[in-house]
């Protein structure tokens, strides 16, 4: 089975979806990671000196190279939605889940990351709980659009979405739990 999530950046994609494919033994695929791979350059790089047009178009040759894949977990950039061509391939025999994060929830995680150094390319020229604001809602529609199921992550660490990702597939009959033991 093929397993998709989706987000806004800091959503905890990568993250969770690492644990959900270490925890079923399948393989991890960020399309971020195939982009830079493919590229050459960073994510940051590509905006910056070719500009988001040229990532697109990366992105979209990547998330293309999945389509056929039948096994694993892929964590799909926060604007792969945008185009109708991704979604197609991101959902092509897939479980798709939208991990929800508030606004606030993002900005939190976003600056908590830049104090450590790690700093992502800006989509606008906000101020970044307003970019947040801004950039979520327009692409809010199309995840839940995209979504066969949503799981919030506001005060979730990404052990406890990979429990709720495994749950649900355990729930859909997916993945079977492992035999509980009786005590006998």
């Amino acid at each position: 089975m093929k397993i998709v999530l989706l987000g806004y950046r800091c959503s905890g994609k990568t993250l969770a979806g690492r644990e959900v494919a270490h925890r079923l033994g399948i393989k991890f695929i960020d399309t971020d990671a195939l982009v830079e791979e493919r590229a050459g350059k960073s994510v940051a790089n590509i905006f910056a000196q070719d500009g988001e047009d040229a990532f697109r178009a990366f992105e979209r040759r990547a998330i293309a190279e999945l389509r056929g894949m039948n096994e694993g977990v892929v964590a799909a950039g926060g604007g792969a939605v945008l185009d109708k061509d991704n979604v197609a391939a991101l959902k092509h025999e897939a479980k798709v889940i939208w991990l929800e994060t508030s606004p606030d929830e993002l900005t939190r995680r976003a600056q908590a990351e830049a104090d450590k150094g790690t700093r992502r390319p800006p989509l606008t020229n906000l101020p970044l709980h307003q970019e947040v604001a801004q950039v979520l809602g327009k692409r809010r529609r199309r995840y839940m659009e995209a979504a066969d199921c949503i799981i919030a992550t506001d005060g979730c660490t990404p052990d406890e979405v990979a429990d709720r990702i495994v749950n649900y597939l355990e729930f859909l009959g997916i993945i079977i739990p492992p035999e509980k033991s009786t005590g006998t």
